[in-house]
């Protein structure tokens, strides 16, 4: 008999959208909560995000809750547009799989992150 665990199925149904074929291998701004994605979006003026990063960390009292970091990952589906009067970012839930060093990818445990990114609406 197999058995498969509640926080197995939920982790496959929250990333259902993505394929085998989604899985990316980038620089992604990632934060802890949702909200602290969307408070990092809102702040972004420019390209400054390691400042944005640093005032949302100052304000939750963590060095850590959000970050610049190299991951591979499955992007869930967009939970929210932020839009400010430079840019519009997305917030979507990531799930972090591996972290990418200068020797290769290191599988990670599996943990699930808020990304946030710049959306080009520049009509075609």
């Amino acid at each position: 008999m197999i058995r498969v665990s509640l926080a197995a199925l939920v982790s496959c149904a929250l990333i259902a959208p993505a394929l085998a074929g989604d899985i990316e291998a980038d620089t992604v701004l990632i934060c802890d909560t949702q909200h602290q994605a969307e408070r990092v979006a809102a702040l972004m003026h420019g390209d400054d995000a390691i400042s944005v990063v640093s005032d949302v960390n100052a304000e939750e009292h963590s060095d850590a809750a959000c970050g610049l970091a190299d991951v591979t990952c499955l992007r869930g589906p967009v939970l929210a547009t932020i839009r400010t009067r430079d840019a519009t970012f997305v917030i979507d839930k990531i799930l972090v799989m591996g972290a990418i060093t200068k020797s290769g990818v290191k599988d990670v445990p599996p943990q699930f992150y808020f990304s946030v990114s710049k959306v080009d609406e520049r009509a075609a």
